[in-house]
């Protein structure tokens, strides 16, 4: 009986199995991410997103022209993603799908950018040069700093640094400038010690508490070194942050540039980090990050039990053919998580990532996206340019659902790029010339984008000074409105004005005079002397007892105050 129980509970187990293998499909999973596209062929109206989902579906065949297009509209004029929102991770996403679909015409602009938006890394250690020489004479040590170059002559006397204490390693924080690399990232040094007889050793070295490093070296007397302490930031110039400065960097990869951040990488290495681990290993190639990486591997085949994790593990680790059996039980636990509906976590950044990496070599057959707008008309004939291509040929374009002529020129300021106005039907940038005129509207300058040229009155009336509710408006160029105040009546009749606040100045004088000869007479007692005069009799008491009697006070029309009663003891 326990041998049939046995039988039975094997089969069940393997049936389990069999079940899972058959649940997963990455053909459901390309074709789950390929309706996720938006209308606009966005993926959430979200970069980082969009360029996964283009990197794993061109992988697999998939038309994401019209989401390259969109990641298109989205660069910034300095080359970077999104526009007004630059974010170092979303840009190197961005170059890993551009790469994908060998789209490399901006690699130069991006590199340009990543270039001018490095942070100074914050390090434990020093930054070192050394001079290797039997001889002794000066080196010449230059370098630009914003725009001006700077040269320090640097005595050498058999491989010492006399002027800086007597050290054979060059501190050239201290030695050459305060802070000079500590302050300004990926800093380029010329040195030049040619007036050194004899074999000449230059070495770029750094040294962190107990070890020196050596980072590059030249065997002549001169070469030129650039010091590796930068760190990107989740924005351009930005506070140093690890996962971003390793998304860069393996952007930069990809890009051709050279990788100037690996002492800020190494001293924040973690072991135990499975996203850190895997995207060092891409941009250095080294393989002892995988040794540690596949060390962290759950019993599962699962790296942190999390599809996006595990799939970037078998990115980094499907480069080396040591490591297949890990790579396999990562792939196992992948198919098991997928939903019956083919994503991972309903997530469509999750599932491109896990495509990408794991699944993109499988058997699939690309099917045609149905997107669903309910604000399109069901008479639209178009969504890409190329439906009009293919229907009318390649002098239409899509605009709206609508196959139309394209346009040589422009007609209008809206058919003009961002930034750009139609004049002359050519578009032209919108841009402020600063030279003392107001070309509107010949020009997009006004007295909002252009103060140096447009103002309030200069015989112009430009757009924002025309309209009564702007915070511009300037009756001086335009006229005045019903609902503006014509302070012109203010200047113009000058005879009338003048007359009236005259008037009003002699009236305050008299009333003033009248007030403070009054307040003399009476404080002077002058004024009961007046009144005596024109008194006819009365019911006892002077005038001046009268007027003292705590009932009424003429000229504080108040009541004076009163004795009040004691209260008994």
């Amino acid at each position: 009986m326990k041998q049939v129980f046995l039988g039975l509970f094997v089969l069940m187990l393997v049936g389990s199995f069999a079940f899972g293998a058959e649940v997963f499909s990455a053909q459901t999973g390309f074709d789950w991410l390929y309706e996720q596209m938006g209308t606009d062929g966005s993926f959430g109206n979200d970069v980082s997103t969009t360029a996964l989902a283009v990197a794993a579906l061109d992988s697999a065949g998939y038309d994401t022209i019209l989401s390259q297009e969109w990641l298109d509209s989205k660069i910034s004029s300095d080359a970077c993603y999104p526009s007004g929102a630059c974010d170092t991770k979303a840009t190197a996403l961005t170059v890993i799908a551009l790469n994908e679909v060998q789209d490399d015409s901006k690699f130069d602009d991006i590199l340009s950018w990543y270039e001018s938006a490095q942070s100074e890394a914050s390090v434990s250690g020093g930054w070192y040069l050394e001079v290797i020489t039997s001889s002794s004479g000066n080196c010449i040590v230059s370098y630009d700093l914003d725009g001006i170059l700077k040269e320090i002559i640097v005595p050498v006397d058999a491989g010492v640094f006399t002027s800086c204490s007597n050290s054979h390693f060059l501190d050239l924080d201290d030695c050459l400038q305060a802070n000079l690399i500590s302050a300004n990232p990926e800093l380029e040094l010329n040195v030049d010690c040619s007036e050194l007889d004899g074999s000449v050793v230059l070495t770029l070295l750094y040294k962190s508490s107990s070890t020196y490093y050596i980072l590059s070296n030249s065997n002549s007397a001169e070469g030129d070194f650039v010091v590796p302490n930068g760190c990107y930031g989740k924005s351009k110039s930005s506070t140093c942050d690890i996962e971003s400065t390793l998304y860069s960097d393996w952007a930069i990869k990809y890009l051709g540039g050279n990788i100037n951040n690996l002492v800020y990488l190494k001293e924040n290495y973690d072991s135990t980090n499975v996203i850190r681990i895997a995207l060092i290993y891409l941009v250095t190639g080294e393989d002892k990050y995988l040794v540690d990486l596949a060390e962290l591997q759950k019993s599962d085949g699962s790296f942190d039990r999390d599809p996006y994790t595990t799939a970037l593990a078998v990115l980094a680790l499907g480069n080396s053919g040591d490591y297949t059996q890990n790579v396999d039980d990562a792939k196992s636990y992948l198919r098991e998580e997928q939903a019956e509906t083919g994503d991972w976590g309903s997530s469509a950044e999750t599932t491109a990532m896990v495509l990408y990496a794991a699944f993109n070599d499988d058997d699939i057959t690309p099917s045609e996206v149905s997107i669903i707008d309910d604000d399109t008309d069901e008479g639209d004939e178009c969504i890409l340019d190329l439906d009009c291509e293919e229907l009318y040929g390649s002098s239409y374009e899509c605009n709206n659902g609508l196959c139309e002529v394209i346009t040589i020129g422009c007609g209008t300021d809206s058919d003009c790029d961002s930034g750009e106005v139609c004049i002359d039907d050519e578009c032209i940038e919108s841009q402020c010339n600063n030279d003392g005129t107001c070309e509107y509207p010949d020009y997009d300058e006004n007295a909002y984008n252009c103060a140096s040229d447009c103002y309030c009155g200069d015989d112009i009336c430009d757009d924002v000074e025309s309209s009564s509710s702007s915070d511009y408006y300037c009756a001086a160029d335009c006229g005045t409105t019903s609902t503006q105040t014509d302070t012109s009546s203010f200047v113009d009749d000058e005879e009338e004005g003048g007359n009236g606040v005259l008037i009003f100045i002699v009236i305050l004088i008299i009333l003033i005079g009248l007030g403070v000869g009054g307040y003399f007479v009476y404080k002077k007692g002058y004024l009961n002397s007046i009144l005596n005069k024109f008194k006819k009799g009365g019911s006892g008491g002077s005038a001046q007892q009268q007027y003292s009697s705590p009932t009424y006070n003429p000229f504080t029309n108040r009541m004076p105050p009163q004795q009040q009663p004691r209260k008994p003891f």
